[in-house]
């Protein structure tokens, strides 16, 4: 991890200007990979079966991946990293023979170990990852290195994407970005039947344009509210893959997770509780109208029938992007919240005490 200097410490004590420096190099990292990506080829587009996890940030990354493999016609399965036990042996219920590994790892974490272990099991890896070999030796991580060496000698395949070094404060907004654009453009790649990557550019550029974010405006006003935890409907493809939209309320203000929910399920149960015990809800409402754009306007109007504080934020991105752009809504809000409550990004609560988990094995 990069220690602060005095100075800026001085300069910086919480963090916030770290925090809004990287808010704002995210629209120039993603332009960058997109110009770096066209300049890439010879990626199999034979048919694969799929074994992907990730754990953090990087769970995410899994699950998204995983939804649109599926989606595309493909057969991917998302397994949590905790389901590897590091002996090296098969999974319990999982065939890995003749099948793809898939890993995602921003950092390259000591925790991949576990499922670095059993990669034997598998067709061919591949590895989604911001780290390099000079920049975990310079980190002093030569074991990681190590790990990433044998891969590379075993003929995996490694995507790249920024950040390597994102640390000195708690909350990572670059990686989680740049890791989805990542799966979706090695996804167009290989599925013929999705958008051309030559059109990337254009949903990214959309997805940058400046919005006005009615997010920050209810976000700010609910207050106490929505720091005990909002309810957050999304359409279903982006429910899968949320989890980070969640973590930035709780690693960038330490407030109660949102609860993630699908706009059909909203009706099983959590409507019925919040008209007995009121909380904020935040709806993601997908473009170009269809069924699930109609469920987001029929759950908005359930809420103010009964008075219930609700928010829809409109997406413009088409399907299999909408993730990308709630991050960046989500990003938007972000440091306005945790600059107004004076959120210590720099020395956060309970540092340096997770590393009998962190740090395993």
């Amino acid at each position: 991890m990069t220690t602060p200097s005095p100075t800026d410490l001085q300069a910086d004590p919480l963090g916030h200007k770290v925090l809004a420096m990287r808010l704002a190099a995210i629209p120039g990292h993603l332009r960058a990979m997109l110009g770096g990506w066209r300049a890439r080829s010879g990626f199999s587009s034979i048919h694969e079966s799929f074994v992907v996890t990730g754990i953090g940030s990087s769970e995410a990354h899994a699950r998204y991946l995983s939804w649109e493999l599926n989606r595309s016609g493909e057969v991917a399965e998302f397994v949590p990293l905790a389901a590897f036990d590091g002996s090296g042996d098969p999974l319990p219920g999982i065939q890995g023979r003749g099948r793809t590994l898939v890993l995602f790892s921003q950092g390259l974490s000591r925790n991949l170990q576990l499922v670095f272990a059993a990669r034997r099991h598998f067709r061919r890896v591949i590895l989604f990852t911001a780290a390099t070999r000079e920049g975990l030796l310079a980190a002093a991580h030569p074991d990681r290195a190590r790990m990433l060496e044998e891969l590379s000698e075993e003929g995996a395949e490694v995507v790249g994407f920024p950040l390597e070094n994102e640390y000195e404060i708690l909350i990572r907004v670059i990686g989680p970005a740049c890791g989805f654009l990542a799966a979706r453009l090695w996804l167009e790649s290989r599925c013929r039947s999705l958008t051309p990557a030559t059109t990337a550019s254009s949903v990214v550029e959309s997805i940058l344009s400046s919005t006005e974010s009615s997010l920050t405006t209810f976000l700010t006003e609910q207050g106490s509210a929505a720091s005990g935890g909002f309810r957050l409907l999304l359409p279903p493809g982006l429910a899968a893959c949320g989890q980070n939209l969640a973590c930035k309320m709780v690693e960038g203000l330490f407030w109660a997770p949102p609860q993630i929910l699908d706009v059909l399920s909203f009706a099983h149960g959590p409507f019925q509780q919040l008209a007995a015990r009121g909380a904020p809800v935040v709806i993601l409402r997908p473009a170009n109208g269809g069924v699930a754009s109609d469920q987001a306007d029929r759950a908005e109007s359930m809420c103010r029938a009964l008075g219930i504080s609700v928010v829809s934020v409109p997406l413009r991105a088409p399907a299999g992007w909408e993730v990308l752009e709630a991050e960046l809504r989500f990003n938007e809000a972000l440091l306005p919240l945790v600059i107004s409550h004076a959120v210590n990004q720099r020395e956060w609560p309970g540092r340096g005490a997770d590393a009998p988990l962190y740090l395993y094995p």
